[in-house]
C-alpha cells in the first residue's frame, strides 16, 4: 500500500528547464491573458462547456468487443469478461438515467450517518496551486478549464468504535480504520477521489478481526462516505452544491484488478502506451466507454448518482478518459476521468 500519496519531487527538478523555462512562461502569460475571462466563468458555470478533443474524440476500436453485440442479449454467465464488463456498464447507465423513483435511494443520506458509524471528516484548504500541481492533472485541468487553486482536501476516517447506546461497554462496530479522501472544487464541481480504502480492505490487509457480537460498519461505500462528506462541506462552509458536480477523476488507480480491467477496455495497451491526457476517450455510445462505467473505479461514480438523486439531481456519464497522471518523479499512474452532465427530460 502507498501511505505517502504525494511525492514532492526533488530541488534539482525545478533546475532542469534552464533556458527553456524564460520560454515556457511567456507562452504561459499568452495562452493565460485570451483564456482568462473564459477560465472565471467556467469555475462558477458547471456543465457549460468541455474541450474540443475531449468532446469529439473517440478512440473506440473497431470489432473491439470480438463479435456481434446482439451477442449481449445473452445471460451474464454465458459472456466472456469484454461481454460481461459492456452488461453490467449498460445497466449502471440505466440506473444513473433513471428518474427518482427508478432506483432505490441509498440509506445514507444524512450528514449524521457519519458519526452514526464510527466516522469522523475534516477538511483542509489548500488555497494556492502547489499542492493541486503534483497530482499529474495539469494537462487535463487546463483542458477542461478546471482551476488549479481553491481545493479543499476532504477525508473521512471509521477512527472509532460505535457503542450500543443502551449498554456503552457493548462495542456494536469497532473502528476499522478505513479511509477515504478526495481533492474537492466546490465553486467547479470537481472532484479527484485519491485514496478509497474501505473496510474490507483494512480488515483483509491488517488481520482486522470482529469480536463475537460485533460487526464491520455497514457504511462501507466510498459512494456514500464521499456524498456524506461532501454534503458536510457544503453545509459547514455554506457554499457551493451537490448539483454543480461536472467533473469527477479517479486518481492513481494501484489495486492490479481495476489496472487489468481498464488495460482490456483500452485493447490491451499498458498505461505507458495510452500516454497522458487526453489518452483514451470514450463517448457512452461506445462499447468501450460502457465497459470503462463497470470498472471497480468508476463503479463508485455510478453509484453516487444512482443512489443520490434527491440531491444531486439526475444525472449521467457522457464520457470517460483512461489516461496516465504520472508522478512527480515521471513514473505512469493509471487515471480515469468521468465526465457528469444532467439527464435532458
Amino acid at each position: 500500500m502507498r501511505y505517502s500519496l504525494y511525492r514532492l519531487g526533488p530541488v534539482r527538478a525545478m533546475l532542469v528547464a534552464g533556458t527553456s523555462a524564460l520560454i515556457a512562461l511567456i507562452l504561459i502569460i499568452h495562452t493565460l491573458s485570451s483564456s482568462q475571462a473564459s477560465r472565471s466563468i467556467l469555475a462558477t458555470k458547471p456543465h457549460t462547456y468541455l474541450a474540443v478533443r475531449t468532446t469529439t474524440g473517440n478512440d473506440a476500436i473497431p470489432d473491439w468487443l470480438g463479435y456481434d453485440s446482439s451477442q449481449l442479449n445473452k445471460p451474464l454467465s454465458q459472456l466472456d469478461a469484454k461481454g460481461q464488463a459492456v452488461k453490467k456498464g449498460q445497466g449502471l447507465e440505466c440506473m444513473m438515467k433513471g428518474d427518482l423513483g427508478s432506483a432505490a435511494p441509498s440509506a445514507y443520506q444524512d450528514i449524521n450517518d457519519l458519526i452514526k458509524n464510527g466516522y469522523r471528516a475534516s477538511f483542509i484548504d489548500h488555497p494556492n496551486s502547489d499542492y493541486i500541481s503534483d497530482l499529474g492533472l495539469s494537462k487535463a485541468f487546463q483542458d477542461l478549464g478546471i482551476p488549479f487553486s481553491g481545493w479543499t482536501q476532504m477525508s473521512a476516517g471509521n477512527s472509532f468504535d460505535v457503542r450500543d447506546a443502551n449498554d456503552n461497554s457493548k462495542v456494536l462496530y469497532p473502528a476499522s480504520h478505513a479511509t477515504f479522501t478526495s481533492e474537492i472544487h466546490l465553486d467547479a464541481g470537481a472532484v479527484v477521489a485519491t485514496q478509497s480504502y474501505g473496510p474490507e480492505y483494512m480488515a483483509e490487509k491488517f488481520g482486522l478481526e470482529v469480536q463475537e457480537g460485533q460487526r464491520s460498519t455497514p457504511l462501507a461505500k466510498v459512494s456514500d462516505v464521499l456524498f456524506l462528506s461532501w454534503k458536510k462541506l457544503i453545509n459547514d462552509r455554506a457554499k457551493g452544491g451537490l448539483r454543480k458536480l461536472e467533473h469527477m477523476f479517479r486518481w492513481n488507480t494501484i489495486v492490479p484488478e481495476v489496472q487489468e480491467h481498464l488495460k482490456m477496455v483500452a485493447g490491451g495497451k499498458s498505461i505507458e502506451q495510452i500516454g497522458e491526457w487526453p489518452g483514451l476517450s470514450y463517448p457512452m455510445t461506445e462499447l468501450q466507454g460502457l465497459a470503462t462505467l463497470s470498472s471497480p473505479n468508476a463503479k463508485g461514480v455510478t453509484w453516487l448518482l444512482g443512489q443520490h438523486k434527491e440531491d444531486m439531481g439526475v444525472k449521467t456519464i457522457d464520457r470517460v478518459n483512461i489516461f496516465n497522471c504520472p508522478d512527480t518523479y515521471g513514473d505512469a499512474q493509471w487515471c480515469v476521468y468521468l465526465h457528469i452532465v444532467p439527464v435532458k427530460d
